[in-house]
């Protein structure tokens, strides 16, 4: 294993396929993925991931402390004569019907990175996936009509069948709701990506028309 403070360096141009409708090869596109430190690519799209995660949490979980219970807050006894414990006020955590001690109530766990880091995880996350052979590209993808069995053909004719992620320039309605009675299927808007969409599957299929979207960014 290496060492946390070694550099994991790309090493080679990494070719992506790009395929026809029916699963024939086109072309290849060549990636340079030589100048990403996969160490420290790899921690930041976690830190970001981390933070999407958190920022979905709602934390409404809500129980009633001593304060929050309408019982008296007289004493419940005297102090001394009568041989049992001492008590306070039945509102107590001890007691029943009491109120609940360091129960749950409801927080903000939101936070936010910088911009700058967001994009920069888009960018090594979508590097990482590249250098493991995991981005797809077909040369067009349109569907006059709402057929989930056509989406289900190409992913088969390009090798594929689930936890796919299929991304597109601009809004495919018919696309997505083709994908949606698919298992881990799913289409995306390219302006819609990010690091956690990104490894929230096992493949990406880019349209050419969505890869040339953000090929340059990739490049920079």
């Amino acid at each position: 294993m290496p060492n946390e403070g070694m550099k994991i360096m790309s090493k080679e141009l990494k070719e992506l396929n790009v395929f026809s409708k029916d699963g024939s090869k086109l072309a290849a596109i060549q990636l340079d993925t030589k100048d990403i430190d996969v160490t420290k690519a790899r921690r930041l799209v976690s830190d970001v991931c981390n933070m999407y995660l958190a920022n979905q949490k709602k934390h409404t979980a809500c129980v009633k402390g001593r304060a929050s219970i309408s019982y008296s807050k007289r004493k419940q006894r005297k102090q001394k004569g009568t041989g049992r414990a001492r008590a306070g006020h039945a509102s107590s955590p001890i007691w029943v019907g009491g109120g609940v001690a360091f129960g749950p109530r409801p927080r903000d766990t939101h936070y936010d990175i910088p911009k700058k880091l967001k994009r920069k995880a888009l960018r090594d996350s979508l590097l990482l996936k590249a250098m493991d052979d995991e981005i797809i590209i077909i040369d067009e993808l349109k569907l006059g009509e709402i057929k989930t069995k056509k989406v289900i053909e190409l992913l088969k004719s390009v090798g594929l069948e689930k936890s796919v992620k299929i991304v597109v320039n601009g809004v495919d309605k018919n696309l997505v709701l083709s994908c949606r009675n698919i298992p881990k299927v799913s289409a995306l808007n390219v302006k819609d990506l990010n690091a956690m969409e990104v490894i929230g599957a096992k493949k990406l299929v880019f349209t050419k028309e969505a890869f040339s979207e953000i090929e340059k960014f990739l490049v920079a």
